[in-house]
């Protein structure tokens, strides 16, 4: 196994080398390699990792989101996706999906 070289897997991905190729040539995990490469994909898996953790060790899912934080236009932009709540009560007790979200109506909407 080679000794890491960042120039030397930059170039090698740049001339068409997969993260599987380089991986197996230093002896380490495809993540592990993406990770020292991309700074956004090393941030990404932090986060996902830590909020695992704390709903693991049995923090709710409020104080787990300390670790994740969507904006609040990120939360905006997700609650209007949702449609409003015209089911009657029995629909709502039987499970019955919001309306447009249902399988026919997707059907008829395409």
């Amino acid at each position: 196994m080679e000794t890491w070289d960042e120039a030397k897997v930059r170039w090698m991905l740049a001339r068409g080398r997969s993260y599987t190729e380089v991986a197996a040539m230093y002896g380490l995990t495809v993540t592990t390699v993406r990770r020292r490469l991309d700074p956004v994909y090393a941030a990404h898996i932090r986060e996902r990792t830590n909020l695992a953790r704390a709903l693991k060790r049995g923090h709710d899912v409020a104080t787990a989101f300390r670790y994740h934080h969507p904006s609040e236009q990120d939360f905006a932009e997700r609650l209007a996706e949702i449609p409003p709540d015209t089911r009657t009560l029995t629909a709502r007790i039987c499970g019955d999906p919001l309306p447009g979200r249902s399988a026919f109506d997707r059907r008829q909407n395409a």
